[in-house]
């Protein structure tokens, strides 16, 4: 409720007295501890402002006015910091103070007063970090061991006498009385202004609330209104909260001045959570404009600049009080339930289609009371409203990536939800939360793969055709998501048949933005069964099928994806470059539209990849460190991984630094062992790979040729694949550079040939690298001028999958390539879990974990556990 402006009055000498104690070494843990209004909060978000720049890190303000739950804390810390936690056993708070650990920031808490049970969390915070630093406004001491304390009193005000104009309190009071009244004399009502300053003592709540009366009342007459209760600001009742010991007598005195009817609608309005705009304050509360007009004139209710209404938390929990003695508590919270899960419900369409990014907007805007409102219906049992609001919930949180929260809420629902009484909504449940899973963010405790399978069989036991077909696309999500190893796609599953059933269910149904997913899907799959490379029809038809089906019904969420993903790696796999950096773009522009912070980055990431491959090597450096920071903020993996990757190749290329290369991949690597994004593993090669050729270690590069340019899904082994940087073209340099070495110089020179004839766009970067640049000035000086020419022909002339496939054929001899899933097993060997203990971690069979054990020292030519990790350290992939 106080303006940050009229708040921040005579604090000056405040300012700078908190921030030089911030900046010695030994206070870690600055509390604010003041009364109720008396500006704690303003205060902290100026410090927050003029403390950015100090902490390297960032300053992230944490308002936790909201929160009852000292368990929410630690989710509220991360919602400030943007993290992304992780689906793995580690414990979000673990995962927080990781990332925390060695990092300069200053984490701003807000009104801890009502958290006082959750006081160990930011003890052990500071005690698990090196670095960071807490500034936290409470009521009450946390009394903390590394605690320092610093009071904050109200704004000056004249202690005796009545010149005393100059004074912040009297000139809070004068500037909020003239926003009331044009015609507020000072000079005429000095010394009541005064009197009332020093009433409140200073408080600038209490005093922004007796101005508001001055419409209505002469300065003289509200001084005396107070002075009728002032002998409570000193009380010590036992029976009054400490919190309202200092400005209870200011609400109670404004409330008895309010009408009756302006008393209902105010106490109605402290439903609300946060801010709420109009429509739902008449809806809800039965406020009209005027009536909103009247409380904002009293101070009692603020109008924000976004046309939106709130109310000062202080406030918001006095008239609460008076809502809950009353006759209409359950009559209010009914139609505040009902209120905000239609809201969601009515939003669905448009969050599928034409509006998506309004609804995407209103639904961000009114996210807490919506949270709230959940939380009411679940412990209601008003399942009806859950089950219709379901839907808009996950896919708001899905695309705004606020993945905890919804899995959170969706957990609650399921937990008291009577299974047996209500099988197909406990299913409508257990379907979406697998789906949030899938996209990597939540961990989920049950087999994916398994749970949405049960799911399909309720929803067809139960008829519910429109259940039934998302459930099937939820199991190819998962089947292409995390059950793809290294023996492709599950093979007790017909994917090809479960795709092409669920197209035709949701061509029946007419669910336009499903089908347009589900033929994706289809894409992605034609290509992984496809066996000539750059030559897949079927696999481009279907992935410009589902994009034109997401721009006829306006789900730009989908386009951004359909973009970045799927049209960006068709174009780059049928060798068009300068598409795929085009559609790229527009992807980008998409992300950017629906504010995805999580897609925008990786946008980034793969834009700095195809600038760093046609030559572009500062401009890639430039954008790839940028996002780099941006996506450690967010704790964006994925993005870290993509310009890690970038990273790293330019360290090789630009300035031949192959340390600094090998630094980043072994950044890499702990990231990748972290993520659920598999694919991601030929990126994580990229900063290992070209280290080691600079360092003449060709045996540990040969290895990895394979891992390389495989896709994943196919079985076969016989396409190869594209992803940030052509990993073919630089195999075949890598390649090139070590026969030299070796002295097989026409083989080299073919190499060369060959690399010539791919597309300028991947191939610009090998002129900026002076290995590469060396590798063929040797050649030429070595061979004379014609055995050169005719190398370089016949390698100009070669089959290029042939030739790369051959290569990984005679790189393999010796050793055969660990699979992704049989690295994954490798490393928890190594670690010395079980295969029980394996198989529970990976959801797979005790069983198949003795067969890829198997298959592991095969391939690594030892007969025992410590044989396979000693030869995989001497390999370097471990």
């Amino acid at each position: 409720m106080l303006s940050e402006v009229s708040t921040l009055l005579g604090r000056e000498q405040d300012l700078q007295a908190i921030v030089t104690l911030l900046q010695r070494d030994d206070c870690r843990l600055l509390t604010i501890v003041g009364l109720g209004g008396v500006g704690k909060t303003s205060l902290a978000r100026q410090l927050s402002h003029e403390l950015a720049d100090t902490f390297r890190n960032g300053v992230f303000f944490i308002p936790l006015v909201k929160i009852t739950n000292p368990d929410d804390i630690v989710h509220m810390i991360i919602q400030a910091l943007s993290l992304q936690i992780q689906q793995n056993s580690t414990p979000p708070f673990d995962q927080l103070t990781e990332f925390l650990s060695d990092r300069q920031s200053l984490l701003v808490f807000d009104n801890f007063e009502q958290l006082l049970d959750g006081v160990h969390i930011p003890g052990e915070l500071l005690a698990s970090t090196s670095s960071l630093k807490m500034l936290i406004t409470s009521r009450e001491v946390l009394n903390l061991a590394d605690e320092w304390v610093y009071r904050l009193e109200g704004i000056a005000f004249p202690e005796d006498g009545y010149d005393g104009g100059h004074f912040p309190a009297v000139q809070l009071f004068a500037q909020q009385a003239s926003r009331i009244r044009n015609d507020f004399d000072l000079v005429q009502h000095l010394p009541a202004v005064v009197d009332i300053c020093r009433l409140v003592r200073g408080n600038p709540l209490a005093i922004e609330l007796a101005a508001s009366w001055s419409n209505v009342l002469a300065p003289s007459e509200i001084a005396a209104e107070i002075q009728a209760s002032v002998a409570f600001l000193e009380g010590r009742a036992r029976d009054i909260p400490e919190r309202h010991r200092s400005v209870r007598s200011v609400f109670r005195h404004s409330w008895q001045l309010l009408s009756e009817n302006e008393q209902v609608i105010f106490r109605r309005l402290s439903i609300f959570s946060g801010d709420f705009d109009r429509h739902a304050a008449r809806t809800i509360a039965g406020a009209s404009l005027v009536q909103l007009t009247a409380l904002v004139d009293k101070s009692l209710v603020q109008l924000g600049v976004n046309g939106r209404y709130e109310i000062h938390e202080l406030l918001r929990q006095f008239g609460y009080e008076r809502l809950e003695a009353s006759d209409e508590t359950g009559m209010i919270h009914d139609q505040f339930v009902d209120y905000y899960l239609n809201f969601l419900r009515v939003r669905e369409a448009n969050l599928k289609g034409y509006g998506q990014v309004d609804a995407l907007d209103e639904i961000e805007a009114e996210f807490e009371n919506i949270r709230k409102a959940w939380q009411w219906a679940v412990e209601d049992e008003q399942y009806a409203l859950l089950g219709n609001a379901v839907e808009s919930l996950h896919f708001y949180c899905d695309m705004r990536n606020r993945y905890r929260e919804a899995h959170q809420l969706i957990t609650d629902a399921l937990n008291h939800i009577d299974r047996t009484a209500h099988p197909l909504l406990a299913s409508r449940f257990e379907a979406r939360r697998v789906r949030l899973y899938l996209f990597n963010t939540v961990v989920y405790p049950l087999d994916p793969i398994s749970t949405i399978q049960q799911c399909i069989s309720v929803a067809a036991q139960h008829g519910d055709r429109a259940e039934f077909a998302f459930a099937k696309s939820v199991l190819i999500t998962a089947l292409f998501l995390k059950n793809a190893d290294e023996n492709g796609l599950d093979a007790s599953i017909d994917v090809v048949a479960l795709i092409d059933e669920t197209i035709t269910l949701f061509e029946q149904l007419n669910d336009q933005f499903y089908l347009a997913e589900v033929i994706g899907w289809k894409g992605i799959l034609s290509y992984v069964l496809t066996i000539p490379f750059r030559d897949n029809i079927q696999s481009g038809d279907a992935i410009h099928q589902s994009y034109e089906i997401r721009r006829a019904i306006g789900d730009v969420n989908g386009i951004a994806w359909s973009l970045t993903t799927s049209l960006n790696k068709y174009y780059r796999i049928q060798g068009d470059y300068l598409q795929g950096r085009r559609v790229l773009e527009d992807g980008l522009q998409a992300m950017r539209q629906i504010r995805s912070k999580k897609g925008t980055n990786l946008c980034n990431g793969i834009l700095a990849a195809y600038m760093a491959l046609n030559g572009e090597l500062e401009e890639a450096h430039t954008l790839a460190e940028q996002t780099y920071i941006l996506s450690q903020n967010t704790n964006d993996r994925v993005a870290q991984l993509a310009c890690l990757a970038v990273l790293s190749f330019l360290a090789c290329i630009m300035h031949n630094d192959y340390e600094t290369g090998r630094r980043h991949f072994e950044q890499m690597r702990q990231l990748y062992n972290t993520t659920l994004h598999a694919y991601l593993g030929i990126a994580t090669l990229w900063g290992y790979c070209l280290p080691m050729v600079g360092m003449g270690e060709h045996d540990k590069v040969r290895y990895h040729y394979d891992a390389l340019v495989h896709d994943r899904y196919s079985p076969e082994k016989t396409t190869l694949t594209d992803y940030f940087i052509s990993s073919s073209v630089v195999c075949l340099i890598i390649e090139a550079i070590i026969l030299t070495r070796e002295r097989h110089l026409e083989q080299a020179v073919e190499l060369l040939g060959l690399i010539d004839q791919q597309p300028s766009e991947i191939t610009n970067w090998l002129q900026h690298w002076e290995l590469a640049r060396s590798t063929r000035d040797e050649l030429q000086q070595t061979l004379d001028e014609a055995a050169f020419e005719a190398a370089w022909n016949h390698g100009a002339q070669r089959s290029f999958e042939e030739t790369v496939l051959g290569l990984i054929g005679s790189a393999s001899t010796e050793t055969d390539v660990l699979t992704e899933r049989e690295q994954e097993i490798l490393e928890l060997l190594a670690e010395g879990f079980t295969n029980r203990e394996i198989g529970e971690r990976l959801f797979i069979s005790t069983g198949t974990v003795k067969v890829h054990t198997r298959n592991i020292y095969e391939k690594l030519g030892v007969n025992s556990r410590d044989e396979a990790v000693a030869r995989a350290h001497q390999l370097d992939i471990l």
